[in-house]
């Protein structure tokens, strides 16, 4: 294989892994050795993957630097998203999650530098504007961290700030720690039950507000023309209204 294959190759996997149902799709056998490929990491792995993404932050930083400030906006919300998850994320393993306790103070400077490099590009945007009864935001909030839906450390301040119509800086969006086409089906009830504005963006706005919420609008149309239907545990998304 040339390197121009090797590009094309990495190309399609990181395009699956964002567009995880379409890549089904299109790529079913590339899919499906990436699946693999990622059930078959072990704890040693892992621990490898850390320690790279680590030791490639000054690389990261230089990317950065050479960038005009959209490309540079867009990949310093890559990179955050990265070191984010790789932080919060659950381990199973004890080996990694002391591997992780260790790496800490240098992820959470790196999660530092992201923030402070990102303040000066970015133009804050309103979340969303929760026209319904706001006494439903605690309840749907705990129904969301019960079913591991959200990151565990997010707190009811934070996720109440992303439906008060205020500006949302990187540093404000809710993690969503399940499939991304749940958080599609999300957001789009959120308009469904009128729980905001017609008028609403819905997928720029759930951009705003949610990581890694990238392709909403493909992803909805791929689960509306899916024969199975609706996403996985979207049955918990209909209890929260």
């Amino acid at each position: 294989m040339n390197e121009s294959d090797k590009d094309r190759i990495w190309a399609i996997y990181e395009w699956i892994m964002e567009n995880e149902e379409e890549g089904k799709k299109e790529y079913p056998d590339i899919h499906k050795h990436l699946t693999e490929v990622i059930d078959r990491i072990s704890p040693y792995q892992e621990i490898q993957i850390i320690k790279s993404i680590i030791s490639h932050f000054p690389n990261w930083i230089n990317t950065i630097n050479k960038l005009l400030p959209k490309a540079r906006k867009n990949k310093i919300e890559e990179y955050y998203e990265i070191v984010y998850l790789m932080l919060h994320q659950k381990y199973p393993d004890k080996i990694v999650k002391l591997e992780i306790k260790k790496q800490k103070p240098f992820i959470e400077e790196m999660i530092h530098f992201l923030k402070k490099e990102y303040s000066k590009v970015e133009e804050k945007k309103k979340g969303f504007n929760w026209t319904s009864n706001k006494d439903e935001l605690p309840l749907i909030f705990k129904k969301l961290k019960d079913n591991k839906l959200i990151n565990k450390d997010e707190t009811l301040e934070r996720f109440i700030k992303i439906f008060n119509n205020k500006e949302i800086s990187l540093s404000d969006k809710t993690q969503w720690m399940s499939q991304k086409n749940l958080l599609a089906y999300f957001i789009d009830q959120l308009l469904v039950k009128e729980k905001i504005p017609i008028t609403t963006n819905l997928w720029a706005t759930g951009k705003i507000c949610f990581t890694g919420a990238n392709n909403l609008a493909q992803l909805k149309e791929n689960y509306l023309n899916n024969n199975s239907a609706l996403p996985k545990n979207s049955h918990i998304i209909d209890s929260l209204f």
